[in-house]
C-alpha cells in the first residue's frame, strides 16, 4: 500500500513547485511530469518543468496536444517550495539542475527504479510500477483529479514507452487497467504508438543500417555489443534522437540474451551505455555493481574514463560479469 499523504502534504503546502525529469528524458519521465503539471496547474499552483535538454522530436506532441511547456535550466529560477525529481533513480540523473532540486524549500522524488539509498526528504518508489506514470496516475486518483483529455495523453504516453507498447515483462494487470481508464478518457490514443515507435527519420535508418553493420557478438552469440561513435551519427546525418530503441533492437536479434549499446556521453572520455535482457540476467544488478542502475530486464551505466581503465579494459569486465549472470 503507497502511502501518499507525505507528498500530498507538501504539495498542499507549496504555491511554486519545479518538476524534474531524469536527463536525456523519456516518454515516461516527460509523460509522468506533464501529467503531474496539468493537474497541479488546475489546482492553482505555479509549476515548471524544468528539463535538461530539448525534447525528443518524436515527443514534441506533449507540447502540442497535451499543452505542456517545458523549460531548459538556465530559464528556471531556484528556490522553488517543492522540487520533484519524477521517474529519477540517481542524483547524478538530475544533471546540470541539481541546484534548482538542492535550493527548494523540500525535496521529493517519485520513481519506479528500485534503487538503495535515496536523496529527497519524501519518496514514493514503488518497482512494481511498470512505468512512473502508474504511480503519477495512482496520486492523481487519490488527489481526487479531474482526468482530461491532456493528462490521459501524457499518462498514457509513459505507460507505451516504458512497456514496449505493453510488450515487456514489466506489464502487470493494473498496469493494463491504468491504460484503459485512460483511453475511457481520450477514447483513441492509437496515434501515440504511431509518434513513438513508427516515425522513423531517414537518418534513423541509415544509422541501423550502420548499426547491425557494426554488431558485435560475444558468449557465442549470447551477447550483442555495438558502440557508435560521433563519426557514425554525422556519416548518416543522425543525431542521438535517431539511436533510441537499438539497445531493444540488439537483444531482439535471435540468440541474443543481453545487448550492451554503446555511444557517446556529454563530456570527452564519457560514454553512455545501455543494457538490455531477457530473463536470462537481472542487468539491473550488473549495472549496480558499475555504477548504474535501472530495472532487471533494463538498465543504464555511465562510464568515465578518467578512472586509470581503459575502455577495452572496462569492456571486458562488463562482459565478463554479463556472462557471469546468465550462468548463475
Amino acid at each position: 500500500m503507497i502511502d501518499w499523504t507525505p507528498i500530498k502534504n507538501a504539495i498542499r503546502d507549496a504555491k511554486q513547485i519545479v518538476l524534474l525529469p531524469h536527463i536525456y528524458a523519456d516518454g515516461d519521465a516527460l509523460g509522468s511530469a506533464g501529467a503531474l503539471a496539468l493537474f497541479l496547474q488546475d489546482q492553482g499552483k505555479q509549476v515548471t518543468i524544468a528539463v535538461e535538454e530539448a525534447v525528443q522530436d518524436k515527443l514534441s506532441f506533449l507540447t502540442s496536444k497535451a499543452n505542456l511547456h517545458f523549460a531548459l535550466p538556465e530559464e528556471v529560477v531556484p528556490g522553488a517550495d517543492l522540487a520533484i525529481a519524477v521517474d529519477v533513480s540517481d542524483y547524478a540523473r538530475l544533471g546540470s539542475r541539481k541546484p534548482l532540486f538542492d535550493q527548494a524549500r523540500v525535496q521529493a522524488r517519485i520513481d519506479h527504479h528500485g534503487v538503495s539509498g535515496d536523496f529527497a526528504t519524501i519518496t514514493v518508489c514503488n518497482p512494481e510500477w511498470a512505468a512512473t506514470a502508474e504511480g503519477i496516475y495512482g496520486l492523481l486518483c487519490e488527489m481526487d483529479a479531474s482526468w482530461t483529455v491532456p493528462i490521459a495523453i501524457c499518462v498514457y504516453t509513459g505507460l507505451v514507452t516504458d512497456t514496449g507498447c505493453f510488450a515487456y515483462s514489466n506489464v502487470r494487470p493494473e498496469t493494463l487497467r491504468v491504460a484503459a481508464a485512460m483511453l475511457e478518457v481520450a477514447r483513441d490514443l492509437s496515434w501515440i504508438y504511431r509518434e513513438t515507435f513508427e516515425n522513423k527519420t531517414k537518418s534513423c535508418i541509415a544509422l541501423t543500417a550502420a548499426a547491425y553493420g557494426k554488431t558485435e557478438y560475444e558468449d557465442a552469440g549470447r551477447i550483442a555489443y555495438l558502440r557508435l561513435e560521433a563519426k557514425d551519427y554525422a556519416d548518416a546525418g543522425a543525431t542521438d534522437e535517431d539511436s533510441e530503441g537499438f539497445s531493444a533492437m540488439l537483444r531482439a536479434i535471435q540468440g541474443v540474451h543481453v545487448s550492451i549499446f554503446v555511444r557517446d556521453g556529454r563530456e570527452n572520455g564519457q560514454y553512455r551505455i545501455s543494457l538490455r535482457s531477457d530473463e536470462a540476467c537481472d542487468v539491473a544488478k550488473v549495472a549496480g555493481e558499475f555504477g548504474g542502475g535501472g530495472h532487471a530486464r533494463a538498465a543504464g551505466i555511465t562510464y568515465i574514463s578518467d578512472k586509470g581503465e581503459t575502455f577495452t579494459q572496462f569492456k571486458t569486465r562488463l562482459i565478463t560479469r554479463l556472462k557471469e549472470c546468465m550462468e548463475a
